[in-house]
């Protein structure tokens, strides 16, 4: 049997392939999170989180300067944003991070602002092809975040990613989180750049269920 090396590779490169990566990542997470090696996998997430994103920035059809520009403005505002949450307890509530996100600077895990771009990437991309204003997108793209977001609270606060000083999450961080998710939004929508990832809405929808599937199983 002769192999056409050059299709099978193309076929490692297709989105098809990509997203069953992230899939077997999360769908392994979920699976090693009920056994023993719990702490393992717990450990792993901020390479899950990393892998994650380099499979799905990979298949961005134009790197260009818009591209990079979007990327390090809601990074760093995500990260400042948190920093300044974390450090005063105005913006979200009084909470803290633990070491589980690795990488700390001021108290916050630089890995928060990769997960900030990356949020608002995929829910951007998400609603590209709908009709409506920017300002629609971004309205409803910010209510998508949000809901995420209570989603994650569960386990992230399970799993030690951070905790709050209350015993329950505090509705001010769920506003805090729509209002800058909607400026993220409006942020991202304003750049010139290519939003037709293929990969970008799997991830997010994957992710989601993950989260999902940890909130019945914890």
């Amino acid at each position: 049997m002769i192999f056409n090396v050059s299709s099978i590779i193309e076929k490692l490169r297709s989105p098809a392939f990509s997203i069953f990566i992230i899939l077997l990542f999360h769908v392994s997470g979920l699976i090693g999170l009920q056994t023993s090696s719990r702490n393992w996998f717990i450990d792993l997430t901020p390479l899950n989180l990393l892998v994650s994103f380099i499979v799905m920035i990979r298949h961005e059809n134009y790197k260009n300067t818009s591209l990079y520009l979007c990327g390090l403005l809601i990074f760093s505002a995500g990260f400042f944003l948190e920093v300044a949450g974390v450090n005063t307890g105005i913006i979200f509530g009084a909470y803290h991070y633990g070491p589980i996100l690795g990488l700390k600077i001021f108290n916050t895990p630089l890995l928060i602002g990769l997960n900030w771009f990356t949020m608002v990437f995929c829910v951007g991309v998400l609603l590209e092809k709908t009709k409506g204003t920017i300002w629609l997108k971004s309205i409803i793209g910010a209510g998508i975040m949000t809901l995420s977001d209570f989603i994650i609270e569960p386990v992230a606060i399970s799993f030690h990613f951070w905790t709050w000083e209350k015993t329950s999450v505090p509705l001010q961080n769920y506003l805090a989180w729509y209002l800058f998710s909607l400026l993220f939004l409006l942020i991202f929508f304003r750049f010139r750049i290519d939003k037709t990832n293929k990969v970008a809405p799997w991830l997010f929808v994957i992710q989601i269920i993950f989260f999902l599937s940890l909130n019945l199983l914890i």
